[in-house]
């Protein structure tokens, strides 16, 4: 009888460590130094990326605000499922999008497997891929306002690295439009504290200036 106490006592706590494996993983896209709260967890960290484990599925509380004044940048409830993790984003408004759900498995305390889940596997579009044949494609255009439109709206349907973005400014013959398009292009940046890096693609220091202005601002 002991041993079957036993027995059935490590599986329930098995069981519990497995439904209790729900996380949320959470990026801010804007400029500045934030720190995330969930789940009775505070987190500091530069990158503007929180990490949260070891969460309830249900509703849970999330928030996130400027270390500087404590204004909120965002608060809500989000819904977990178990042994899920979900994957979200902010921008620069302060407006929450799930990216993608991972079915995660807890092998051991230390040891998770995790798997994509089916119905959302490629959520950053180009950001996931290689914009090589984008930008041959980019390259064929003879002028510069016809670049523009086109890295617009190419832009727009995904989310690309700071370096992804500079690779596409240096394309443009003129300031004016590298200034245009990068100032297009911050809100769909995945990494905005490296944005730094088009500052060699700019041949005025001053529209440089301009850009770096707009950051602030966003």
């Amino acid at each position: 009888m002991k041993t079957n106490l036993l027995f059935l006592a490590g599986l329930f706590c098995l069981f519990s460590a497995k439904v209790r494996a729900s996380e949320v993983f959470v990026r801010v896209n804007k400029a500045g130094s934030y720190y995330a709260s969930s789940g009775g967890q505070t987190q500091y960290n530069p990158s503007n990326t929180f990490r949260f484990f070891d969460l309830a599925p249900g509703n849970v509380y999330l928030q996130i605000a400027d270390q500087n004044n404590g204004s909120l940048l965002y608060s809500g409830n989000l819904t977990l499922g178990a042994n899920q993790r979900l994957v979200a984003e902010i921008d620069h408004y302060g407006s929450l999008r799930i990216v993608q759900t991972l079915t995660v498995f807890q092998q051991n305390w230390y040891s998770f497997n995790e798997q994509y889940a089916v119905t959302n596997q490629n959520p950053y579009g180009p950001y996931a891929s290689d914009i090589s044949l984008f930008l041959q494609q980019l390259d064929k255009e003879s002028m510069d306002s016809s670049k523009l439109r086109f890295a617009k709206s190419y832009v727009d349907k995904g989310w690309f690295t700071a370096t992804q973005i500079a690779e596409i400014c240096k394309r443009f013959t003129f300031d004016s439009n590298r200034l245009d398009f990068a100032k297009h292009a911050y809100a769909r940046c995945s990494d905005p504290q490296n944005y730094f890096v088009l500052r060699e693609f700019f041949t005025f220091s001053s529209n440089f200036s301009d850009l770096q202005d707009f950051v602030d601002q966003h």
